[in-house]
């Protein structure tokens, strides 16, 4: 008994501790968007809830503490993690696995809010650089299963989709195309046109051609021309995809695009035969 009353206390010192982590951040609320927050701010995961410390109004020294779910919240900026350029340098070095450990310990750390997502993404792109798409699996399973919404919305999400489907995860298909269209529906722009991309790869395997040129990558290649990353993709694939369908003519002015456009871009030099 006395044992259980122990490991009872520890746990619960534990979890003050871990919740007591508050970072920097400006927001505004729902509620409030004309008005921003700045203050501190922390995932309290027992309630579903950020807590918001921040001064009082009238230029005293008191501080006040608010507490809103995510629903609530109409926009944060949370301030960048002090190590995460010197690991973002780590990963456009020679060994960009030696960035992993440290990656993974601002996921943990900044739970809900925002870098998570964003320290998720370049794992995952370093995992399936790599074709490990397991690796990526696993961590798309830890953060959707503490936040159901990063399936759909996050940046992370289509690393994780394209993981599933190059894995071979064909059980999770009907998931996958739940979470596209509802990222292409709701999710920010660059999720979005990334989503359109994986739409089409969808149709692609089951050689629905048509369907993934109009469906997919032309949407994505004409409709999000600033997602940079996602429209040379686009171009790449609906290039590849009018030669399926014996368009070629079609297929040049794609690729005519994707040199004119994105003459740097990883797609490019794949077209090229360099990447």
């Amino acid at each position: 008994m006395k044992k259980t009353l122990l490991f009872t206390i520890i746990a619960s010192v534990i979890a003050t501790c871990v919740h007591a982590q508050q970072y920097p951040v400006q927001l505004r609320l729902v509620a409030r968007p004309d008005a921003t927050i700045a203050g501190e701010i922390r995932w309290e995961g027992s309630s579903q809830r950020y807590a918001i410390t921040y001064r009082a109004p009238g230029g005293g020294t008191a501080m006040t503490t608010i507490r809103h779910s995510p629903a609530e919240i109409l926009e944060m900026r949370v301030a960048k993690p002090a190590n995460f350029d010197q690991l973002m340098t780590q990963v456009r070095s020679a060994t960009p696995d030696t960035a992993i450990p440290g990656l993974t310990k601002i996921v943990a750390d900044y739970k809900m809010l925002e870098w998570d997502a964003n320290a998720a993404q370049v794992i995952a792109t370093i995992h399936n650089n790599a074709r490990r798409w397991e690796e990526t699996i696993k961590l798309g399973d830890k953060v959707v299963d503490e936040n159901p919404g990063a399936g759909a919305t996050s940046i992370f999400a289509p690393l994780y989709w394209t993981a599933m489907l190059r894995a071979g995860s064909g059980k999770n298909f009907s998931k996958i195309k739940g979470w596209v269209d509802t990222a292409i529906a709701t999710a920010p722009r660059p999720v979005a046109a990334a989503a359109l991309n994986v739409r089409g790869d969808m149709l692609s395997a089951d050689k629905k051609y048509k369907e993934a040129l109009a469906e997919g990558y032309l949407r994505a290649a004409l409709m999000y021309t600033n997602e940079r990353d996602a429209n040379a993709e686009a171009l790449y694939k609906a290039a590849e995809t009018f030669d399926l369908v014996g368009q070629t003519s079609y297929a040049e002015k794609m690729r005519d695009r994707l040199f004119s456009f994105h003459r740097t871009s990883v797609w490019t030099r794949r077209l090229q035969g360099g990447g």
